[in-house]
């Protein structure tokens, strides 16, 4: 689903000419990783950034805080904890607000980038670092 559901977007975007498509990843994706969502996350990457479209974004946050509809209990115990020591972690790994990710998508939205564009969550850190949501 996850795979089918993005490809799918993104091959109707090319095939209608809009401009950019922007989604979200996930921090670490990767190919060739022997995670199986890391890897799941990599493929979908690699897939939809081959199709050239005018304009690719991928956001890859790490763990996203905030209120979600549906109860997943180690999320839950994640987004208690991570936070608390978030101060240790590289950049890459920080937790980071799903309604600032939203923000900055929308931002990214309004004047994307040519060709295929990748924000790590370390962009993301800096970007919320330098007030970029106010």
């Amino acid at each position: 689903i996850d795979f089918e559901i993005t490809y799918s977007i993104a091959k109707a975007c090319k095939s209608m000419n809009i401009k950019s498509f922007l989604y979200i990843s996930s921090s670490g994706a990767n190919s060739k990783s022997s995670s199986f969502y890391m890897k799941l996350k990599g493929e979908i990457d690699a897939a939809v950034s081959n199709l050239n479209l005018i304009s690719t974004v991928i956001f890859r946050p790490s763990l996203l805080i905030g209120k979600r509809s549906a109860f997943r209990f180690g999320e839950l115990i994640a987004q208690f904890i991570m936070p608390l020591f978030a101060f240790i972690f590289p950049k890459n790994l920080k937790p980071i607000a799903a309604e600032f990710v939203a923000k900055a998508m929308v931002y990214v939205s309004k004047n994307p980038p040519n060709g295929n564009k990748i924000i790590e969550n370390s962009i993301l850190i800096d970007w919320k670092k330098k007030g970029f949501d106010k």
